[in-house]
């Protein structure tokens, strides 16, 4: 699409090319480069809140650095944005998009962290609430007060209304923040004793997610040995399944996992040199302005209507 030409669509119309792009994970360089180069030359005082948090998470779902729109992002966020006008999940999608792309200073995080909590976390969802500490962990953000309110909101729902992305992710969030939430971790093994107990057991956790759960218990030092003993076998099962093995593991290989397994003397002091997991790193959902949703993973909730 020739850049001349996108001088003729209005914001909403760049906001949903970019986002229709991303959510079909279709990755175009010129293109989102010319929409970079249009939206900055308009300036993103002509963009509504929720154009700018839908062009800022289709940037980032496919990974185009686009430094220049997201330092004049953080700059409109901290001296002009309104931060009332974006809606919960704007908030916490702009949060990771910031992350993904390793952009954002600690100032807008916190400017965006404080919006969130003035609110009340009660209003935003699990997945949001997951995706606000993992950005800030990612960053290299430390937001103490971000992280203690995270937990107790979770604690208030309870551990079961996270799916095993949101809560691998959050807890791989306290983990890589040293944010040591004592009652959230014996909550999480309540849980999967719980879990441990069902028909499908562990196996509703992808092995990565089990990882990045073990390895933030043993990071946050919670050493319930009776946690990692009930673990260790359906862990080894799930990642068995995960490489359609038949018989179990002896051990599961090294680029499974990131945390030992066997409980031992060793465990902490391994804990606190051992390289993290790898980040999460799917992308949150995010809202269009179409009237249809293309089907993702996750699928995106219903947009807002214009």
């Amino acid at each position: 699409m020739a850049r001349r030409r996108l001088s003729s669509f209005q914001p909403q119309e760049l906001s949903n090319l970019v986002w229709a792009f991303a959510t079909a994970s279709q990755k175009s360089e010129p293109l989102f480069e010319a929409v970079q180069v249009e939206v900055m030359r308009r300036g993103l005082g002509c963009f509504k809140s929720q154009e700018l948090a839908n062009t800022a998470w289709a940037f980032a779902k496919l990974g185009q650095p686009a430094e220049p729109l997201f330092r004049c992002l953080e700059d409109e966020l901290i001296s002009n944005r309104d931060l009332t006008t974006f809606i919960p999940q704007e908030l916490a999608n702009m949060l990771w998009s910031f992350a993904k792309l390793g952009r954002g200073s600690e100032r807008v995080f916190r400017l965006m962290s404080g919006e969130m909590m003035r609110r009340g976390l009660e209003t935003f969802k699990t997945q949001e609430l997951s995706n606000a500490v993992w950005a800030h962990a990612t960053n290299g953000h430390s937001y103490a007060g971000l992280f203690l309110a995270v937990e107790h909101e979770a604690l208030r729902r309870g551990i079961s209304a996270f799916t095993p992305q949101d809560l691998a992710n959050m807890v791989w969030a306290f983990g890589k923040a040293d944010h040591v939430a004592a009652l959230l971790f014996e909550k999480l093994q309540q849980e999967f004793e719980a879990i441990g107990q069902s028909d499908r057991g562990l196996a509703t956790f992808k092995p990565q997610e089990l990882s990045n759960i073990l390895w933030a218990c043993a990071k946050t030092q919670h050493s319930a040995k009776s946690h990692f003993n009930k673990l260790e076998a359906s862990a080894r099962d799930v990642f068995t399944h995960a490489r359609g093995g038949g018989a179990a593991l002896a051990a599961p290989p090294e680029e499974d996992m990131s945390v030992v397994l066997e409980v031992d003397t060793q465990l902490f002091r391994y804990a606190q040199t051992v390289r993290p997991p790898p980040v999460p790193s799917l992308a949150p959902n995010c809202r269009g302005a179409a009237a249809f949703r293309v089907p993702t993973a996750p699928p995106p909730p219903p947009p807002r209507g214009v």
